[in-house]
C-alpha cells in the first residue's frame, strides 16, 4: 500500500462506526489482493473524479455555493485517468481554487469565532470596560479576526498544497502526493460536506466506498 493511501486509509477507519470499520477493513484487504500489479498512481484519480469531487459538487449544491472550480477539477482527474495527466502550471490553476474553496469553507468557523470572542472580552474587562461592552467588543473582535484568519489560512495552504499536488500528478509519484499530506484534504472535504445529509461516519463511509469501488477498477492498470 503506497503512503497515501495508508494516510487515507487510517483516516477513514478513525472517523468511522465500528460496524463500517470492521467490514471495510476487509473490503479493503480483499481488494488489494485482487490487484494484478501494485497499486496504480491512478488510483488517486479515479477516486477523486467519481467519489471525492462529487461530494464537494453536491456539498456546494446543498450549501449555494460555487461548483464551478470543483467540476473543473473533476475534469482534470477524468483526463489524468485516461493517461492526459496535464501540465504543471495546469494542475496548479485548476487546484488553487478548488482547494482555496474547500479550505474556506470547511475551517471551522464557530469555533474560532467563540476562543476570538472570550479572548476579546477577556481583555476588555481587563481594561475596565463593563461586561456588556466587554462582549460586544469581543464580538468585534472576533469578527475581524476569524474571517482574516480563515481568509489567510485557506490562501496560504491552497497556494502550497495546489503545487504540491501539481508536481506529484504530473510525475504519479506516490512519495511525493504522499508528502502532500492528501488526508488533510480529503478531511477538509468531508468536513465540508458535514451537513444532515452527507456528513459525519456517513461522509467518510461514502468516501470509503467509492475508494474500494475505484481499487476494483485498477487491476491490470499501471
Amino acid at each position: 500500500m503506497p503512503p497515501w493511501l495508508l494516510q487515507i486509509a487510517e483516516l477513514i477507519l478513525d472517523r468511522s462506526d465500528d460496524a463500517f470499520r470492521k467490514a471495510w477493513s476487509q473490503r479493503l484487504c480483499e481488494a488489494l489482493a485482487r490487484l494484478d500489479n501494485p497499486v496504480p498512481f491512478r488510483l488517486i484519480h479515479d477516486w477523486h473524479a467519481n467519489t471525492v469531487s462529487p461530494l464537494v459538487i453536491e456539498s456546494c449544491w446543498e450549501r449555494g455555493l460555487s461548483m464551478h472550480e470543483h467540476e473543473e477539477l473533476r475534469e482534470m482527474h477524468r483526463r489524468a485517468w485516461r493517461a492526459d495527466d496535464g501540465s504543471e502550471e495546469a494542475w496548479r490553476r485548476a487546484l488553487e481554487p478548488a482547494l482555496h474553496a474547500v479550505y474556506f469553507h470547511s475551517y471551522p468557523y464557530q469555533e474560532a469565532f467563540a476562543v476570538a470572542a472570550d479572548a476579546g472580552s477577556t481583555y476588555a474587562l481587563l481594561h475596565g470596560s463593563s461586561a456588556v461592552e466587554a462582549k460586544k467588543y469581543g464580538e468585534q473582535y472576533a469578527e475581524l479576526n476569524t474571517g482574516a484568519n480563515a481568509r489567510l489560512f485557506s490562501a496560504a495552504n491552497a497556494k502550497a498544497n495546489s503545487a504540491a499536488y501539481a508536481k506529484a500528478f504530473v510525475r504519479s509519484d506516490h512519495d511525493l502526493l504522499a508528502r502532500a499530506y492528501p488526508g488533510a484534504y480529503v478531511q477538509a472535504c468531508a468536513s465540508l460536506a458535514s451537513t444532515e445529509h452527507i456528513g459525519g461516519p456517513a461522509g467518510y463511509a461514502r468516501l470509503g466506498d467509492g475508494l474500494i469501488d475505484s481499487l476494483g477498477g485498477c487491476g491490470g492498470r499501471a
